[in-house]
């Protein structure tokens, strides 16, 4: 396993889907984030994605994750072969 900055050509994101604005958070004008940590894996998609913090808690969990699930990324590269590596982001919810 890898950081992006250990490798030849880090990797980056292709495909980044916003996730929705949930309903109810909305209503009532609740902002918040999402921090998570995950793979980026050889074929560019995200593996094992963790939330690390998420604020306020139990409101943008489930969409964060449904979202991420559609990201997908250009592979990192390290001595011409592809590699998984450590990706970490926030995701911000600002009415």
């Amino acid at each position: 396993m890898y950081t992006n900055t250990q490798t030849d050509s880090p990797a980056k994101w292709v495909v980044k889907i916003e996730p929705k604005y949930p309903e109810d958070a909305a209503k009532n004008s609740v902002e918040g984030y999402l921090k998570f940590k995950a793979i980026v894996n050889e074929v560019g998609a995200l593996e094992r994605v963790e939330v690390i913090e998420s604020v306020p808690k139990g409101v943008f969990e489930k969409e964060g994750l449904r979202a991420l699930k559609l990201w997908r990324f250009k592979p990192a590269l390290l001595s011409g072969r592809l590699v998984k590596v450590e990706y970490t982001n926030t995701l911000e919810w600002k009415l």
